[in-house]
Formats: structure tokens, sequence, C-alpha cells
């Protein structure tokens, strides 16, 4: 389960043991990912580019594979490199200004973000009613799963 990650040094330990327990409640041990951590000002291109939205935004994913929802995850070749399920592009200002309007901390923030992130690798959407409540339920079970977290709800778990 090798996490790539780019950002401040001091939240490398949190994302590490988030995907550990993220990728471990999925069963999806033997893949991997990346997370990025950045400002409004480097995510704001890369939101219009990919999805025509001129402003920041608090996550970003962009997937390696093409994985249908609750479809089986890809095997890794034996002996070779994990799979990678893509990359998160996570905005610290954004998680910063949301964590303090919802009233919990940033690490509580950047779990929830990468949650979302990680369940659109993995192939889910919020574009419909029954989409958006599937994933909600996913985000919650691993959010719930990965050390008793918030879930997006805002409702202790």
């Amino acid at each position: 389960m090798p996490l790539y990650y780019d950002g401040p040094e001091a939240y490398e330990t949190l994302f590490g043991d988030l995907t550990q327990r993220s990728l471990r409640t999925l069963k999806a041990e033997h893949l991997d990912l990346s997370v990025t951590i950045c400002d409004d000002e480097t995510i704001r291109p890369l939101n219009e580019q990919w999805r025509g939205v001129d402003s920041a935004t608090d996550v970003l994913s962009f997937p390696q594979l093409n994985i249908e929802p609750n479809a089986p995850l890809p095997e890794s070749v034996a002996g070779g490199p994990p799979t990678s399920l893509g990359d998160i592009v996570i905005s610290e200002q954004t998680a910063l200004r949301q964590a303090d309007t919802l009233g919990h901390s940033l690490e509580r923030e950047f779990a929830v973000l990468f949650v979302h992130g990680l369940c659109h690798l993995l192939g889910h959407s919020h574009k419909g009613d029954e989409d958006a409540q599937a994933m909600a339920t996913l985000e919650n079970l691993v959010l719930c799963d990965s050390g008793g977290l918030v879930a997006r709800s805002g409702v202790l778990q």
C-alpha cells in the first residue's frame, strides 16, 4: 500500500494512516494512490481545466482506472508494482475554511475530503440522488471503520 504524498510534512502521517485504514476497510490494500495537499491558487486552475469551474474547490480526484461502483477491484500483477487508483488533490485553504465553518478540526475535514476523493477514484459519483446516497453510505462506512471519524453528516459514528 504505497502512498505517494506531496504536501506539508506535518500531514504526511495523517494521510498515511488514512490511506492504510481506508484501503484495508475497502479490501484494497494491494492498490496505491497519491495525495497532494495544495492551496486555492493551485487547485483553481485544475478545477477549471478538468471540471470547467473557475473557482477553488476542496478536493479533486483523478482516477487512473475505469472502475464501476461496487465492481470487483483490479488485482495487482504478481511480483509487479501495485496498481494505482489515481490521485487526490486537496486544498488546505478550503479545508481550513470548511473545518472552521463546521466547527471541527482540520484533520477531521482532511479525513472527510480524502475519503470523498477515494470514493471518486473507486467510480462513485453524486450526480443523481441514488448515486449520491450510495456514495454517502460508502463514505460513512470508510470514515467509521477508519478510526471512528466524523461522517459527512457531522454526526459522530
